[in-house]
């Protein structure tokens, strides 16, 4: 599954605003926006296999309203605390947007499996999701070796990380 990259500023003041975000602040959200937060998947930090399932940004069943989410192409969207994420004052916002979708779903496996300083990680393809493994895996220290199907790429991907 793909992260989902709507970066917008918290709701306008007159609106209900979580106490650890204040009005200006930018937040992000991905590609859910509640689960229960109750049962042991969400205790595990795995929400995406909710026991109560998890309410997806797009075309997910709103826990109270029942209405059908509406993502990005919705003018509001109501999130839970717990899946909306700081941006941080500074950062360019389309620059950073990639680590919602290419970055969470190659990060989380690396992260999963405990890469690091001495592990090997062979990334296979070097797209959006190769090209980002390929970065996130050197950073956490690991030996990275692409595989291609072409030479395409391949003077490329020494300035990624990777061998």
């Amino acid at each position: 599954t793909c992260g989902i990259m709507i970066w917008c500023s918290t709701m306008k003041k007159s609106n209900y605003i979580e106490p650890n975000y204040k009005v200006g602040d930018h937040v992000a959200v991905g590609c859910m926006v509640d689960s229960c937060l109750s049962c042991d998947q969400c205790h595990q930090g795995e929400e995406q296999f909710c026991r109560e399932g998890m309410v997806g940004t797009y075309s997910g069943q709103d826990r109270i309203s029942g209405e059908l989410t509406q993502g990005g192409y919705s003018k509001h969207i109501v999130v839970r605390e717990e899946f909306v994420l700081r941006v941080p004052k500074g950062l360019d916002l389309a620059k950073c947007a990639p680590i919602l979708c290419a970055g969470i779903t190659t990060y989380s496996p690396l992260r999963t499996w405990n890469v690091g300083p001495g592990s090997r990680v062979a990334v296979i393809g070097l797209g959006g999701l190769g090209h980002m493994a390929i970065k996130i895996a050197a950073a956490m220290g690991a030996h990275v070796t692409a595989i291609s199907r072409s030479d395409k790429k391949k003077q490329q991907v020494p300035s990624y990380g990777a061998a």
